[in-house]
C-alpha cells in the first residue's frame, strides 16, 4: 500500500502511513548511510587533492577544493542529502497523519 501525503485524514490513509513508516524505515537507515558516506568522502577527496597540490597550505587547499574529483564528491553528498531529506519528510508527514488521526478520534469519543 502506498502512502499518499496528500487527501483527507481517514483509517485507510493512517494505516497506509503506519504501513509505509514500516516498510520504510531501512531505507532511511540506509539513505542516512549514504548521507554520512558522502559527507567523508567529501573531506576525503579534499585531503587526497591537498596533498596533490603543490604550493602554500592556503593554495593546496583552494586547488584541493576545486578540483573536479571533490566537485564530484560535494555533488554526490548533495544527491545523498536531498534523497534523505525527502525521505524524512515524507516520514514526518506520515507521523504527522497518524498523530491528526489519532487526536480526531479521541475528539470524537469524547462527544456527546
Amino acid at each position: 500500500m502506498t502512502f499518499e501525503i496528500k487527501g483527507p485524514i481517514t483509517a485507510e490513509r493512517a494505516q497506509a502511513a503506519a504501513e509505509w513508516l514500516v516498510e520504510n524505515a531501512a531505507v532511511i537507515a540506509e539513505l542516512k548511510g549514504e548521507r554520512d558516506r558522502a559527507e567523508y568522502m567529501v573531506k576525503r577527496a579534499e585531503a587526497i587533492e591537498f596533498d596533490l597540490a603543490e604550493g602554500s597550505a592556503e593554495a593546496r587547499r583552494q586547488a584541493a577544493k576545486a578540483s573536479e574529483y571533490h566537485l564530484d564528491a560535494v555533488n554526490k553528498h548533495i544527491a545523498a542529502v536531498v534523497a534523505h531529506e525527502r525521505a524524512m519528510g515524507t516520514r514526518k508527514a506520515a507521523e504527522t497523519l497518524i498523530e491528526l488521526f489519532r487526536s480526531l478520534n479521541a475528539n470524537l469519543r469524547r462527544a456527546p
